[in-house]
């Protein structure tokens, strides 16, 4: 039996990041990555393989960017690992064991239970494995009346995709407003605003609770009896750790469901490492579990494990998830960072808002200018920044990680007020009125 010094359960985000950090500050340890999936999707690319691009092929991660640092892949499925005895087993027989061993196993996406029916035919969720992928866009060829349930970002994402198709496609979402989650209702009125003027039919407020049909598809039952007819119906209602096999080799497992681990990533036995979906995660702010998935989050924990696996390189720990988000629908950009003012409130801290809007190039003659709104939440005991929110163009992109660090940083209004930030007439907001520094003293006069 062969013996790895690393072994990775997954290869998506968590699991390559993992390996290729370890080697770098490790050029002498052998790193083994086993996955069931014969190509990794760029996780956040799916929705996107509907209609921007022209095929899943596109939104694969090449092998080569781990085979070329001398990281090995096997694609196979592991069905047991031996924590004490430290031995991976797979599907096909082969045995290895490890000095650490990292699962990376990442997430499956939610099927309600409250909701009947879901296991007709055409009835679809969105996983992380492209055949299924490819299998679900051949089957819209034939289909038009498209039904997505869940007012998330997947189910916004994917909506807006498949629109691209000429399908007619509606998003039911059970709540107020769309991405409640993450944003305040004057932004998520503008994604839906976006979606209505694209041609998606939007209903908000009421709750799918039933997909009904002879052996497949062909109307959807609301909570207040109304019907829907629909070809197909695509499940958004958000992920769950894919913990299984850590949960049989004995880890222990939070209240969700994901992998019990520490500030550095470290589960309950030690050389036992979990990062990315299947891992805990706790709230920046509460400490509360969160249950946020995001690569970006995935990256950054697989970072914090690698760098402490084999002696500290970094003392770094994770502080929590500051919920950073962003995504486009139309022409529309809008992103989050930490808390909305809802949830601030609802938190119990005392909040000061701040709001500023400006063009994203100065003077705003020039073509394609357009107007970014962004608003500030600080707690106003301390004048820490807690949150923010930004819509616009596609620089807002960028412009949420300036508040996703002041978050993890605790700016203050004071410090936010006096950000010096690079600009240019072509690609910013002019200095007079750049929006995060003007939001920032908007909150400083109520301060």
């Amino acid at each position: 039996m062969k013996k790895i010094d690393l072994i990775i359960i997954g290869g998506s985000a968590a699991g390559m990041v993992t390996a290729s950090t370890v080697r770098k500050f490790h050029k002498d340890k052998t790193i083994l990555i086993i996955r069931d999936q014969p190509e990794v999707p760029v996780p956040c690319g799916i929705p996107y393989i509907f209609g921007t691009l022209k095929s899943s092929s596109e939104d694969i991660v090449p092998d080569k960017n781990m085979t070329d640092k001398n990281i090995d892949i096997l694609i196979d499925r592991v069905i047991k690992v031996d924590l004490k005895e430290k031995i991976v087993e797979t599907k096909t027989g082969k045995k290895f064991g490890y000095e650490k061993l990292v699962f990376a196993t990442g997430s499956n996406p939610t099927i309600p239970s409250f909701i009947k029916g879901t296991e007709l035919k055409n009835v679809y969720t969105i996983t992380k494995y492209i055949y299924e992928i490819d299998a679900l866009k051949d089957a819209l060829k034939g289909l038009n009346k498209v039904v997505v349930i869940g007012g998330g970002f997947i189910g916004i994402e994917v909506s807006d995709e498949i629109n691209k198709l000429k399908k007619n496609v509606t998003l039911i979402s059970s709540s107020k407003n769309v991405l409640w989650k993450s944003f305040d209702e004057k932004f998520s009125s503008k994604v839906e605003e976006s979606l209505i003027n694209r041609g998606i039919n939007l209903i908000k407020g009421k709750r799918a609770t039933e997909i009904a049909g002879d052996g497949k598809v062909s109307h959807v039952v609301f909570n207040d009896g109304d019907k829907m007819e629909a070809d197909a119906v695509i499940l958004a209602l958000g992920t769950r750790a894919k913990s299984e096999l850590a949960k049989d080799a004995g880890l222990s497992l939070d209240e969700t469901g994901a992998i019990m681990v520490d500030g550095y990533m470290r589960t309950s036995v030690k050389d036992v490492y979990a990062v990315g979906d299947c891992a805990h995660k706790t709230d920046f702010f509460t400490g509360k579990t969160s249950g946020v998935m995001l690569a970006s989050i995935a990256a950054a924990e697989a970072r914090i494990a690698s760098l402490n696996m084999y002696g500290i390189v970094s003392s770094r720990k994770s502080l929590g998830t500051v919920s950073a988000f962003s995504t486009k629908v139309g022409n529309l950009v809008v992103a989050s960072a930490g808390l909305t003012e809802m949830q601030s409130v609802e938190e119990g801290y005392d909040v000061i808002v701040g709001e500023a809007s400006a063009t994203d190039r100065h003077p705003g003659k020039f073509d394609d200018v357009s107007m970014q709104e962004v608003k500030l939440i600080f707690e106003r005991r301390s004048g820490y920044i807690i949150g923010g929110q930004i819509s616009g163009g596609v620089s807002v992109g960028e412009m949420i990680n300036i508040i996703a660090l002041a978050i993890q940083q605790r700016m203050t209004i004071s410090e936010m007020v006096h950000l010096q930030i690079a600009t240019h007439p072509l690609v910013t907001s002019a200095p007079t009125a750049y929006p995060i520094v003007m939001a920032a003293l908007d909150a400083l006069s109520k301060y």
